[in-house]
Parts: C-alpha cells; sequence; structure tokens
C-alpha cells in the first residue's frame, strides 16, 4: 500500500506473535524463493527450517499448480498488492493437501516487488466437503429427475421455486417456466386451495412435515386424486423455513387399495430421511446400531458407515456408560419412555446434551430400541446463563444490603452519636444561661465541638457513597483523592498511573469506574498484602482500561467463593456497560485486574 513502511521483523515482539500463529506465514522473493516460514509452516511441510529457507516455493507446489501459483504471484503489482488463490501442495509423505492462501506484496520506493509475504491454512476439509456437497447436490437432482413422483420446491408462501419433469408432466405444462414464479395452489380445484394454503402456514409455523389429500387440476382442466406430502426446509433447526419441499402423487388409480399404508410409509420416509433430530435403532441384545439417519451422523461427527460400528457405550462418556446402560434396558423393557438431559459423546471428544425418547420395535425381524435424540444444547446454555445471571443478581443485592447496613451501622454509632451529643450539651448550655454562665458557655463549646464533629462525619459518610470531588472534578481526580485515602490508612504504597484525554465522562460511567477502582484498590489493600500497589488509568482511542496490580500473595481466579461479592460486582458493572474484564493471577505471583470499557457508546449528546 502507498506510504507503508516494511515491518520490522528483528523485533521479538512481532517475531513471537508470528511464530506462535496457527497459520502458515511465509515470505519469499518475487522469484519465489523463500526467506522466512514460522513454526508452523516448517511444522506442516515435516522439514526444519533451514532446509526450507533458501528453497522455491513452487517445489511445494503439486505439479498440477505451480503455473497457475506462478501466474498468480506474477500479477502482483501497486493496483492489485494482494491476490488469494487456493493449491495443492505435497507433502513429504507424498500426501496431497489443499491449501488456501493470501498473497501480499511488499514494494519499494519505485513501486517494484521486493518481496511476497503469505499467509496459508489448510482448507483440505473443506474442499472434501465442496466435492461431497455437488456431489450430494448431483445425486439429489437426479433422484428428482428420476423420481415417479412430481417434486415440487416453493416458498412459504407458496411461489413455486422449482418442479421436476415429472411435475411438468402430471400438471400437463410444457416446460417447468409455466410452473415455476406462480402460485402452487392452482394446481389443486378452488375449493381445496384455501385448505391447501392453510396447511401450507400450518406446516411453516410448526416446522413439521404433512401429507395432504386434494383433487389436482391439470393445464387442460382435467382432474385426478393426488397425495402432496410437504416437508419444511431450514438452514438451521431453530431457523426460519426457507423453502417447503412438496412430494405430489397421482394416486387415482390404485387410492381405494393402498391409500393407509402408502400413507404411513411415506410419513415415515420424510419423518426419517428429513427430521433434524437422530434416530437411530439399536440391536437390545448386542447394543449395536443397525439404523441411524443423517441428522444424528451430523449431531455425532461421524458418517453412517463409521456409526454403524458402534455400540451403545462409545456415544456416551465414559463415567455415565454405566448408568446409561441401565437406562437403555430401562427402555428396551418399556419401564420408561424419555431421559432427558443426557451428555451425548461425539467423535471429536465434544460432548452436547439430548433429550432421548425410546421405544420397542421389530427391526428385520429383531428386537430393537427405536431412540429420537433432540439436541437441547443450548436449552441447556440458556438455563445455566439464567442461573448464573440470578446468582449474580442475588450476589449484588446481598452486596447492596450489606453496604447500607454498614452505612447505617456508620451513621448510628457516628453521626447519630454526635448529634445526640451535641444536643445534650446545647440543652445544658440553654438551661445553666441564666444562673451559670460559665459552665453554659463550656457546655455551648463541647456542643459545637459536636456538631463540628458531626458535620465531619457527615461529609465522611457522603464522600464514601459518592465523593463530591468526583461530582465537581471528574473521574481523574476522584481516582487520585482515592488513591490518597488509601494510602494515609496506612496501607501499602500506592503508584497513580493516569494517561486520558478527556475532561468528563457521564456520571453513571464514572461512578461505574470509581466503584470497579474503589472495591480493587480495597481487595488489593485488604488481602493482597503487597507493600506496592499501582494503579493505571489509561485511555486508547475510543476505550478506557483501568489496571490494579500488585505483588502480593496472589490467588486462583478459578476457586474464588460465592460470597465473594467484590469481584463478581465488578465483572457485572463491566459487563453492564459493554466492556471486558480479565484477572490474572496465581498463588504467590501477585494480581493484575484488567477492565476496559468502550467510551464511545457513553459520551453524552454535544449542543450544537
Amino acid at each position: 500500500m502507498p506510504g507503508e513502511e516494511h515491518p520490522n521483523w528483528s523485533e521479538p515482539y512481532y517475531r513471537a506473535i508470528v511464530e506462535n500463529q496457527r497459520e502458515l506465514i511465509a515470505r519469499f522473493t518475487p522469484d519465489t524463493v523463500l526467506i522466512y516460514v514460522n513454526d508452523a509452516y516448517c511444522r506442516y511441510f515435516g522439514k526444519a527450517r533451514e532446509e526450507l529457507v533458501g528453497s522455491s516455493l513452487l517445489s511445494l507446489v503439486s505439479e498440477a499448480d505451480r503455473s497457475q501459483t506462478r501466474d498468480r504471484l506474477q500479477s502482483l503489482c501497486r493496483s492489485a498488492p494482494v491476490v488469494e488463490n487456493e493449491e495443492r501442495v505435497m507433502l513429504p509423505t507424498g500426501e496431497i493437501r489443499w491449501q488456501q492462501w493470501i498473497n501480499r506484496a511488499v514494494f519499494d520506493a519505485g513501486d517494484r516487488v521486493v518481496e511476497i509475504q503469505s499467509v496459508g491454512r489448510d482448507i483440505t476439509e473443506r474442499k472434501r466437503l465442496e466435492d461431497a456437497l455437488r456431489q450430494s447436490e448431483a445425486t439429489f437432482r437426479t433422484l428428482l429427475e428420476a423420481c415417479p413422483d412430481a417434486v415440487v420446491m416453493m416458498d412459504s408462501e407458496g411461489r413455486i421455486l422449482f418442479a421436476s419433469s415429472r411435475a411438468v408432466e402430471l400438471q400437463g405444462a410444457r416446460s417447468p417456466e409455466e410452473l415455476c414464479g406462480h402460485d402452487a395452489m392452482r394446481l389443486v380445484v378452488e375449493e381445496d386451495r384455501r385448505r391447501a394454503r392453510e396447511n401450507l402456514a400450518d406446516l411453516c409455523a410448526r416446522k413439521n412435515r404433512r401429507t395432504d389429500e386434494y383433487i389436482a387440476v391439470r393445464a387442460d382442466g382435467t382432474r385426478f386424486a393426488c397425495e402432496i406430502t410437504s416437508a419444511v426446509v431450514c438452514d438451521d433447526p431453530n431457523g426460519e423455513p426457507t423453502a417447503v419441499m412438496a412430494v405430489i402423487r397421482d394416486v387415482s388409480r390404485r387410492k381405494e387399495a393402498q391409500k393407509a399404508l402408502q400413507h404411513r410409509l411415506e410419513e415415515l420416509q420424510t419423518i426419517y430421511d428429513g427430521t433434524i433430530e437422530g434416530i437411530l435403532i439399536t440391536d437390545i441384545a448386542t447394543k449395536r446400531f443397525v439404523r441411524v439417519n443423517a441428522s444424528l451422523c451430523r449431531m455425532l461427527g461421524y458418517s453412517e458407515d463409521e456409526l454403524l460400528q458402534k455400540s451403545v457405550p462409545d456415544i456416551h462418556p465414559p463415567e455415565v456408560v454405566p448408568d446409561d446402560l441401565q437406562r437403555f434396558q430401562a427402555a428396551a423393557e418399556g419401564r420408561v419412555t424419555i431421559n432427558e438431559n443426557r451428555p451425548v459423546l461425539c467423535k471429536d471428544g465434544s460432548i452436547f446434551y439430548a433429550d432421548i425418547t425410546g421405544n420397542r420395535i421389530l427391526h428385520e425381524g429383531r428386537p430393537c430400541l427405536l431412540a429420537l435424540f433432540r439436541d437441547i444444547t443450548e436449552r441447556k446454555q440458556a438455563e445455566e446463563a439464567l442461573q448464573r445471571e440470578r446468582r449474580t443478581l442475588e450476589h449484588m443485592l446481598r452486596a447492596g444490603d450489606h453496604e447500607r447496613q454498614l452505612i447505617a451501622y456508620d451513621i448510628h454509632d457516628g453521626l447519630a452519636q454526635h448529634l445526640a451529643a451535641a444536643m445534650m450539651q446545647l440543652q445544658t448550655a440553654e438551661h445553666l444561661r441564666q444562673h451559670r454562665p460559665d459552665q453554659a458557655k463550656t457546655a455551648y463549646d463541647a456542643g459545637l465541638q459536636m456538631l463540628r464533629q458531626a458535620h465531619f462525619e457527615a461529609r465522611r459518610l457522603i464522600s464514601g457513597v459518592r465523593p463530591p470531588i468526583l461530582d465537581e472534578s471528574g473521574i481523574v481526580a476522584a481516582i487520585a483523592h482515592l488513591v490518597h485515602e488509601q494510602q494515609t490508612a496506612h496501607g501499602p504504597s500506592i503508584e497513580l498511573h493516569s494517561q486520558v484525554s478527556f475532561e468528563r465522562l457521564p456520571p453513571v460511567l464514572e461512578n461505574a469506574i470509581y466503584r470497579i477502582a474503589q472495591e480493587a484498590l480495597a481487595n488489593a489493600s485488604k488481602h493482597s498484602r503487597s507493600e506496592k500497589v499501582r494503579l493505571a488509568l489509561v485511555q486508547e482511542q475510543d476505550e478506557l482500561r483501568l489496571e490494579v496490580q500488585d505483588w502480593g500473595v496472589g490467588f486462583d481466579p478459578a476457586c474464588v467463593a460465592e460470597n465473594r461479592f467484590g469481584l463478581e460486582g465488578i465483572r457485572e458493572r463491566t459487563r453492564l456497560l459493554g466492556g471486558k474484564m480479565k484477572i490474572r493471577s496465581r498463588p504467590g505471583e501477585g494480581t493484575l485486574l484488567r477492565v476496559v470499557l468502550p467510551l464511545i457508546a457513553h459520551q453524552p449528546a454535544c449542543d450544537e
């Protein structure tokens, strides 16, 4: 890019970043000679850095792609300084894998390319999935065209998006174009159209599948009985319907003989093939799987062939396998029909939670258990998040009650006592004023002293709740005052570093920052046993970073007791303001609390 400086690769900081990247990073000359590769690059190609640096980049590229790669690199210029390409690379083992590269040219003052920087990642799996998807689409279209029934795909409003050749033939149309874009309701007789539209709306709302019978009408006006099986197509199991697939069958010649059986077979097949729930049929005697649907394969991350080699213990975490085997037997014996909130083990080792419904069936003459898996992981996560929110709110409410209780104690034991004493002294002075003026003056002076102490105590309490300096001078001055108060309380030495450009912030943000700093300093002073504490308040563009660091005893952040409201209060204040909080601490290594808050969303509107 114009005016761009060549990166200083000798700096340890930037080199460490590059070396720790998972992506493959390389630098090479315009004639493809490698001059730098990171550790990930070396590991990927199974070679030492010394073997790679000085060699040609093209020696690693599959011979079939070398010419294309060379052409793309030679196309780099000032007007197109970045090119992206996909190529096959050859590993020392002889394995061919796909890589995606982003190549960026670095120019000298004469607009000549002096080197090229590349960042790459392995996309072999993506390529495999793309090939599989293309094959699946081709297979799907072939199946549709070979299907003896008419197949129509429409949107949720009933407009036809696709019609198979059989659909064109069945309707007496001349081409798919005569059907696509038109209302699918016109394919049935007028007296059935209202019911058909209601059924379509219900289908999309429930996101289920249904089979209905209508009297269809051809382009020439002739009628025939048909059976239409419809299913909702969703990109996401919980998303909105993107299309509706309808299979139309002419049942006019054999409707009476095969009506009940055909309806059930089509419905069950549609459910099995298209349901978002996982379906698993297991041999009761051997506990081995004998049939699975595509949804369960997607849930578990296995192919159908892989899953058919597994048994019940293979898809549950080891610690719950004995319990799940007992539950399986109970379902096989009809003692239970549903097991809720069960952990299920995926191929990659991850776990999701499912409600599993089981019923005994006969499959190919063998007693089997048919189980439906409904993934409830998101629901479980939402419930857990709600519980955390409730605990946090309860903690904050308790902390607020505790703080108000302390203020009440302070008022009762301090301010109220001073005022009561002052009142007694002033009453005594009034009583002695006529007959014992000297004693009256002494009592009067004592009362004034008590009032002064009460005034001081009132200001101290006000400062504890919300220091006046926060409203008068802003957050920086308030934090400086807070640091001064902590030091005068014979706590650790506190260093304050402030680097901000703003003058004032909205009151809610200033109060939150002050409370966070107050709580963090209090924790460091009371619990860290550190002789020194550092507080930094730094503005970084549109963010404010507040750090409190000590070099004391430290602690394990994962083992903080639930009744420690201070950290939870800081975390909640930070979350509500759209910020981030991070704690870095270990026993014996001190503690660093970092809070980053956005400033743009909280800036007050300027008067025009």
